[in-house]
């Protein structure tokens, strides 16, 4: 049998082998690691070929998947179709996020949080699932398909020590720059998602870990934004920004942002 891991490794010593010998291979692929694409595609393969669903590969399900050239295929569609079709308007409709209003999406995907307020990747998949499914499921196997990309990507972004599971609340975070709703319901979503410690007002440090949680999503979702920026990283970027809007906006100068001062700035943006 072939185990998930195991398949990963293999194609990871594959694509750091393409990478080598056709330079253009990675950039075709989007820029990511041989590995990152290693575990994408892996996991692509085990949804087309694990047939019985039991986490494994057995000989007739790897012959059955890989006589149909999809090991080609697989690789191929990917590396053509990271760079071509990524933009946050379509992330917003493959992961149907556009038609809910943050707090509503919120409280769906909370659900598949731990006691401790952690998800890990199955539950993250599951709950997106599950909203996906609510409004209608996906148009066609394409969008299958680059969703489970999407959905590895935005779930890597937010497991920063590679342990496996996402803190609810910065993932909400950065989540709520795809969500849908009116301007009030982002308004108050926003204040209190800023306001981690929930005391009624927002930090310095609050306002910019909030922004680094959605400048990681923006450059994901929208590769130009990072060159717009100058190549700045989400955390340089949110200091930055964090620093102008308390210059701006904080009027008592108490190094804490209130409610009136908080919509002031984010009404204008």
């Amino acid at each position: 049998y072939i185990s998930l891991s195991e398949m990963e490794r293999y194609l990871k010593s594959v694509f750091l082998i393409m990478y080598e010998a056709h330079p253009g291979t990675r950039a075709r692929a989007g820029g990511v690691s041989a590995e990152e694409l290693a575990e994408i595609t892996a996991e692509q393969v085990f949804v087309e070929a694990d047939l019985n669903g039991d986490g494994k590969l057995s000989l007739e399900e790897f012959t059955k998947w890989y006589s149909k050239g999809n090991s080609a295929s697989t690789v191929d569609g990917i590396a053509e179709q990271v760079p071509s079709w990524i933009s946050l308007d379509e992330v917003r409709r493959l992961t149907k996020l556009e038609n809910y209003p943050p707090q509503e999406a919120f409280d769906l995907l909370a659900k598949a949080a731990n006691e401790e307020n952690y998800l890990n990747k199955a539950s993250f998949f599951r709950a997106f699932n599950d909203i996906v499914e609510e409004c209608g499921g996906c148009d066609n196997d394409d969008d299958q398909d680059r969703l489970v990309l999407v959905l590895n990507k935005l779930f890597d972004l937010f497991d920063t020590d590679k342990n496996g599971v996402v803190d609810f609340q910065e993932m909400a975070s950065g989540l709520s720059v795809l969500c849908g709703g009116t301007r009030d319901d982002k308004l108050a979503n926003a204040f209190s998602l800023y306001d981690y410690d929930g005391d009624g007002f927002i930090t310095l440090d609050e306002m910019t870990h909030y922004l680094s949680c959605v400048f990681k999503v923006m450059f994901q979702t929208q590769p130009s934004t990072k060159e717009k920026m100058g190549g700045v990283s989400a955390e340089a970027l949110a200091y930055a920004t964090a620093q102008q809007v308390f210059l701006d906006f904080d009027i008592n100068q108490d190094g804490k942002l209130s409610f009136e001062e908080f919509k002031e700035w984010y009404t204008q943006e």
